[in-house]
């Protein structure tokens, strides 16, 4: 009985021993969702990224990268993604760093369209794993002019904004590659615009001479300013002595000003009460200039026709006219 007791302890140590062992190798292995909807994607660079490796959406896994290709330089992944999982045509799948060891995962930021993605279709938006080895060899120089702390203390805020701002930069890529498409679709317009500005820069340099010219003229200009400084500054003075004389003219004469512009309320009430006079006034003024201008168009002296002369009464023997007009 000892030995059968013995033996069934030994038995569930085993048994539970092993599971364990299948539940840390399957952790370890990658073990998680497979996913039902099979899908690729084409990569340039994928360095770090296995089979098993995590599909993430939204932080979340929700498949696991299924199989790694090399087809004609590039990197084509295969990875699945659970079934109640729909994204669409527009997706982008981009390969994010998991951990400071150099682990990846792929992270899958839903699109727009209307139009889901199905089982076997292509990604068409995929982005590379960031190479930080690059970004070191770049900054190689600088390491060996700064200290290793130093060094250490970038690479750490490189992996921190790296790792924390996979949204950021997503949306900065999204806004860099709408910035392209934009220039893209502008290639006619930035192309006219590079013709004009030639256009432009050649039409200047034929005329160097002539703008070397205005830069004299309008360096005399400023020499013989400089030169009737005085003359400027008297005109100055007297445009001042002329300013405070109208402020003392209109200062003195506030008063009849302000009586004037009391009685206008008034005149013009009686032009609008007069109206029909005035109007007969200035239709009778043409008729009444022409019986005036015989008189006073000898300049300062008064014309006038004495038709009679007689010393006694009868009838003139004959009309006397002092003036004749030109012509007559």
């Amino acid at each position: 009985m000892t030995f059968a007791r013995s033996l069934r302890r030994y038995g569930i140590f085993v048994v539970a021993s092993l599971a364990l062992l299948w539940w840390i190798g399957g952790e370890i292995a990658g073990r998680g969702p497979s996913g039902g909807t099979e899908l690729t994607a084409h990569f340039g660079d994928v360095a770090g990224l296995v089979e098993g490796d995590d599909v993430r959406l939204g932080g979340l896994p929700v498949g696991r990268v299924k199989d790694i290709q090399l087809v004609e330089g590039d990197a084509v992944v295969s990875f699945g993604v659970e079934d109640d999982v729909e994204l669409p045509v527009d997706s982008t799948v981009a390969v994010r760093w998991r951990n400071l060891i150099g682990q990846r995962y792929l992270s899958v930021v839903p699109g727009t369209a209307a139009e889901p993605l199905e089982d076997g279709d292509e990604v068409a938006r995929a982005q590379d794993v960031v190479d930080l080895g690059r970004v070191v060899n770049q900054l190689s120089p600088l390491a060996q002019a700064i200290g290793p702390d130093q060094v250490n203390r970038i690479m750490q805020a490189l992996v921190v904004a790296f790792e924390g701002n996979e949204g950021a930069f997503d949306d900065l890529t999204a806004d860099l590659a709408s910035l392209a498409g934009a220039l893209a679709e502008r290639t006619t317009l930035l192309g006219q615009m590079q013709q004009d500005y030639a256009t432009i820069t050649e039409a200047i340099a034929s005329r160097d001479q002539q703008i070397a010219d205005m830069v004299t003229n309008l360096s005399a200009v400023s020499q013989t300013l400089d030169g009737t400084d005085q003359l400027v500054d008297r005109a100055l003075y007297e445009f001042g002595r002329f300013a405070e004389g109208t402020e003392q003219l209109l200062v003195r004469a506030e008063t009849d000003l302000g009586a004037v512009l009391e009685q206008l309320p008034a005149l013009t009430g009686t032009a609008v009460t007069d109206l029909d006079s005035i109007e007969t006034a200035v239709r009778g003024l043409p008729a009444m200039l022409e019986a005036v201008l015989p008189t006073i168009n000898r300049g300062p002296y008064l014309r006038v026709n004495l038709l009679c002369l007689s010393a006694g009464p009868g009838a003139c023997p004959h009309p006397l006219l002092f003036f004749e007009d030109e012509g007559s």
